[in-house]
């Protein structure tokens, strides 16, 4: 099915019209025809995103096929791992969608609406496809359906971890690594669109200062920190203060390498580097104190550990009101 002509079924108006109205059917239909070869991958990342997103579309309505599970991790799972870890101009937009949604049919439709109106944003002017081929991508998810006999090949008695301890840390690591790809990615996106602007000589802050700038940053650490006090229940007070410092001081680095690699690949300044990450790191930190209380905000503000990092923040902002950012930050999503 891989090489299935998409194109030839869409004009039937057979799909995206019955499920999800004629309006989004008619503004997909003008940009497919014109950027969405009749096989093989896009001379355009606008073409391959957007034969992506049908790809999903088409696996759903006409087969039942959802990319994070069972077979459709096989069917639709590339294009959805294309849309967000390809650097299209929209990934940002897409983990956030994909992440967020819980409903798959609103949540493909909004997918498919924010690709829709980023190409048409575009006038024609648009990026050649420097991604390659969306199946070439691997699927995030894997098939959850398993073979009776793998099933009997499972030894309950074997444990991969020594101890709780252990495999709790291998959460933590995951969890905190995830944040940290999805600001990176997000940072890219953002960076991305000063690339000419960016070379050595500029100030370390300026870069910081337009990447806060707006509201997705926010919105992702927004989101993670919900998810990890909800989880873990660091509590509140200066406990709480203590807690988050030890799970996140074991596990910094995996925060903060990703968002290193994506800012070196504009910078080579370690300094400016540093400042971002130390600048997001404090903003993670202030915002799980938040969540945590008064005392157990002050007590990390108070902290080493964040001090490089709220200096860094200041000046990011440019005169606006730190405290504000934390409670944005701080508020669940």
């Amino acid at each position: 099915m891989k090489d299935f002509d998409l194109k030839t079924y869409l004009t039937k108006s057979t799909l995206l019209k019955e499920f999800i109205g004629k309006e989004l059917e008619d503004r997909n239909q003008v940009l497919y025809d014109k950027l969405v070869a009749g096989s093989g991958k896009s001379d355009t990342m606008e073409g391959e995103m957007l034969r992506a997103i049908n790809r999903i579309v088409y696996r759903y309505y006409n087969d039942g096929d959802e990319y994070m599970t069972g077979y459709g991790t096989e069917t639709a799972g590339p294009a959805h791992s294309f849309l967000v870890n390809a650097n299209t101009g929209v990934r940002s937009a897409m983990n956030m969608i994909f992440t967020n949604g819980t409903n798959y049919e609103e949540t493909i439709e909004d997918a498919l609406e924010h690709i829709l109106s980023h190409i048409e944003a575009k006038q024609g002017k648009y990026t050649p496809n420097t991604a390659g081929d969306m199946f070439d991508f691997k699927s995030e998810f894997e098939d959850d359906t398993y073979e009776e006999e793998d099933y009997d090949d499972y030894d309950e008695d074997e444990d991969e971890f020594d101890n709780e301890e252990q495999f709790e840390s291998l959460l933590h690591e995951n969890e905190l690594g995830s944040l940290g790809k999805e600001l990176a990615d997000a940072i890219e996106d953002k960076l991305e669109d000063k690339k000419e602007e960016i070379n050595e000589a500029i100030d370390p802050i300026s870069i910081l200062s337009y990447i806060l700038a707006g509201n997705t940053l926010v919105n992702i650490l927004s989101k993670w920190v919900s998810k990890l006090f909800k989880k873990y229940d660091f509590g509140k007070g200066a406990a709480a203060a203590d807690k988050i410092e030890k799970f996140t001081h074991k596990l910094e680095q995996d925060f903060k390498g990703p968002i290193k690699r994506v800012v070196g690949l504009f910078t080579k300044d370690e300094k400016t580097k540093g400042i971002v990450t130390d600048g997001l790191f404090a903003a993670l930190l202030l915002g799980l104190g938040a969540r945590a209380g008064v005392e157990a905000f002050n007590s990390l503000r108070s902290s080493s550990v964040v001090a490089g990092g709220i200096s860094s923040l200041k000046a990011g902002l440019k005169g606006k009101d730190i405290v504000g950012l934390v409670k944005d930050i701080a508020s669940a999503v």
